[in-house]
């Protein structure tokens, strides 16, 4: 008997039973845990290699220097912290179930190993019956004894035949992903699949990302750039392995030898990777304050080639060149957070559609044969390079988590490829802030989260009597529009779309709320009633129309168009109908101020959530029916951090932390009656990155701001043909 090893208290639950993720973002949740930040990361990061398959590799090494980013040279025996941490733990644990007896599945912590516990919890279900196929019992402790030792010698057997089929053959495919680590982003990978390169720190004390290598056979890491004062990001090997390109932010596109010598700038650019043949770089970059376009820079001479001619929006982001050189694939972003995977000949022409997401899409690679491209949204899908007619492909098994950055390796001819992506599990949510409430040194303290825990919330519009708030929960296709009391009671579900909808503001009447959403395959206006929940759509056009509002007088209904080949501002009855440009300079997210004004942003510009502290967009005021000049208002807003009032405008700003990563976020208040900016508070948790908006309540008084953080993996799939 192991000693110290708990008595079983029911039957094993499988790591693939959902129950098992229920629990743990329960117990995370609770009152114990949450005062605990190491400790919940502690326990998240073992259950989440367990359930990924990796519970093997949960030694006392890879937890110190995965989990507390203590490098490869952290050695137990001197430092004791992951033995300390699981001591905790245990007692956490144990403290926890003391007070919830009942819950479903009991995660624990066995004594002499690191490799989490799941069980059925007996007084939770007495009579012992299989909630579903993947609840199996039990075995008695001397026959788990015997069967553990033999599958160690099976396991052992076989995991050194299958790594020297990975090495020398190709693996099986792989029914799901590998995790290499969790302390990076952005990754590429080497053509022959055995090294991974990517953006990370290195320590705690590291405030800015610098470029690492990593062996997926030996887990052996080196730094390969080490310059505290840039960030370095987004690594792309060359085809034959000698060198990689990567991005210094605000600096330009660099190439270095793979062992990190001759570091030298080729371009500019914010993205890059590598033609087949080496010779040149596929760089994204935009003349002047233009969208962002793709082109091609020749090594040898330094000469670059425009190779897509974006008109709107955001631009190009992502692109790769097949295999024969002869066609660019790319995602293209639209003005209204729409985009889609295009292809196009080398020498120029005509981009083709290729998928009918009209969202946005985060990279695309084609596949060792180039018959296929492979691309992200939210996960990793795969779809023939040559339809006719847009379509979506079919999703890649074995991927549950939203996917980012991800890279494809070059092996021979007839080879499977490996693919190593960043699988991102974002935690987006809010806070209700009275901001009539105390401040103490400078810092809201009447503000709490919005108690609900989806992990994906985002906040929406007040009503026009102060007393209720619309948000959106979810992810597609399961997303659903709520509606709650400002003090986040009385929840009440209005609406499901298959699809993440732009909530823009209730009529005045409240009655119905207007929102813009990616519906058949364009972006366009509809409004939802918040009694019955049935919506009508009001624009038809092959245009993308955009972030709408009602007027004060709920005669008109603002939104942002396309229809000029520009995105400005229109207007059109809210019943529908003939629509009449506002803005002839470009515009979003207006709204109408008491003094007959509207009020907007002039623009969007692609990557603002990266540009803090400061914002790049203007705030604009025009009269409402569009009969006079477009003033500017403010300089250096963000584009969706800002709210109407009856009184003013308040936005967020930003100033800089301690280190030169970090942000300090403020609500400011732009009064109507004075033309004065004032400060009104501080935000004690910060403006969440990931989901940029706020929304205030007429009268001044509550304020919604999203929040967010987010776990981040790299991970890696086999046998990609």
């Amino acid at each position: 008997m192991q000693l110290g090893a708990p008595e079983p208290q029911g039957q094993s639950a499988h790591p693939r039973d959902p129950r098992v993720r229920d629990q743990l973002e329960r117990i995370l949740a609770s009152d114990i845990f949450t005062r605990s930040e190491r400790l919940s990361a502690f326990l998240r990061y073992v259950v989440e290699q367990t359930l990924n398959g990796q519970g093997s590799m949960l030694k006392e090494q890879v937890l110190g220097a995965e989990l507390y980013r203590k490098g490869p040279a952290f050695d137990g025996t001197a430092d004791p912290i992951v033995r300390v941490d699981a001591r905790r733990l245990r007692d956490k644990l144990r403290e926890y179930y003391a007070e919830s007896t009942r819950d479903p599945i009991l995660i624990s912590l066995p004594k002499g190993t690191y490799v989490p516990r799941f069980e059925e919890n007996l007084k939770e279900n007495p009579a012992c019956v299989p909630a579903n196929p993947h609840i199996i019992h039990a075995p008695p402790r001397r026959m788990r004894r015997s069967m553990l030792a033999a599958a160690v010698v099976v396991g052992a057997i076989m995991g050194a035949i299958a790594s020297w089929s990975v090495v020398r053959r190709g693996a099986k495919p792989t029914d799901r992903a590998a995790l290499i680590t969790t302390s990076g982003v952005s990754p590429g990978i080497s053509p022959d699949g055995r090294f991974i390169v990517y953006s990370g720190r290195g320590t705690d004390e590291d405030v800015r990302n610098d470029i690492w290598v990593k062996s997926l056979y030996n887990g052996a890491v080196r730094r390969l750039t080490d310059t505290p004062e840039s960030i370095e990001t987004f690594p792309a090997w060359s085809p034959d392995g000698r060198e990689i390109a990567f991005v210094r932010v605000n600096q330009g596109i660099f190439v270095v030898s793979q062992s990190g010598y001759g570091e030298h700038r080729v371009t500019s650019g914010t993205w890059a990777d590598w033609a087949p043949d080496g010779k040149s770089l596929i760089v994204r970059d935009r003349e002047r304050e233009g969208p962002f376009a793709i082109y091609q820079v020749f090594l040898e001479t330094g000469k670059r080639h425009r190779l897509t001619q974006p008109l709107l929006g955001d631009g190009d982001w992502r692109a790769a060149v097949s295999p024969d050189r002869s066609t660019l694939a790319f995602a293209r972003h639209e003005p209204s957070n729409g985009g889609d995977l295009y292809v196009v000949a080398m020498q120029g022409g005509t981009p083709r559609r290729v998928t009918n997401w009209n969202a946005r899409l985060t990279g695309v690679a084609w596949t060792p044969d180039g018959r296929d491209l492979i691309y992200s949204k939210e996960g990793l899908w795969r779809i023939s390079a040559n339809l006719g007619t847009p379509s979506r492909g079919a999703p890649l098994e074995g991927i549950t988590a939203e996917v980012n950055n991800f890279a494809i390796s070059r092996p021979p001819r007839g080879q499977p490829a490996r693919i190593v992506f960043q699988a991102y599990q974002r935690d987006l949510g809010f806070e209700i802030i009275d901001m009539t409430g105390p401040i103490s040194e400078g810092i809201f303290r009447r503000a709490k989260p919005f108690p609900i825990s989806t992990r994906l919330d985002s906040p929406g519009p007040f009503s026009p009597d102060n007393r209720r708030f619309a948000f959106i929960s979810g992810r597609p296709p399961h997303v659903r529009v709520s509606v709650s009391d400002a003090d986040g009671a009385d929840l009440r579900h209005i609406t499901f779309l298959n699809t993440v909808p732009w909530l823009g503001s209730w009529s005045p009447g409240g009655g119905e709320i207007v929102y813009a959403a990616s519906i058949g395959g364009n972006s366009d206006i509809f409004v939802v009633d918040t009694n019955r929940g049935s919506s009508r759509r009001l624009t038809f056009e092959a245009s993308e129309e955009s972030f709408p509002s009602y007027s004060r007088d709920g005669r008109w209904i603002y939104f942002s168009s396309t229809a000029a080949g520009a995105l400005d501002i229109w207007r059109m009855p809210a019943a529908g109908g003939p629509a009449v440009r506002i803005t002839y300079h470009g515009g979003v997210c207006a709204r109408e101020a008491p003094d007959g004004y509207l009020y907007y942003v002039d623009r969007y510009p692609p990557n603002e959530r990266m540009m803090r502290p400061h914002g790049v967009s203007r705030l604009m005021c025009v009269p409402k029916n569009g009969s006079g000049p477009e003033t500017v208002v403010l300089e250096g807003m963000t584009a969706y951090w800002w709210a109407m009032a009856d009184s003013g405008v308040f936005f967020i700003s930003h100033e800089s932390g301690s280190n030169a990563v970090e942000y300090i976020d403020f609500i400011d208040h732009y009064s109507f009656s004075d033309r004065q900016v004032r400060r009104i508070g501080r935000l004690a948790t910060g403006a969440g990155q990931f989901n940029p908006q706020m929304h205030v309540s007429p009268d001044g008084r509550w304020a919604l701001v999203a929040t967010g953080a987010g776990h981040t993996n790299l991970m890696l799939i086999d046998n990609i043909r």
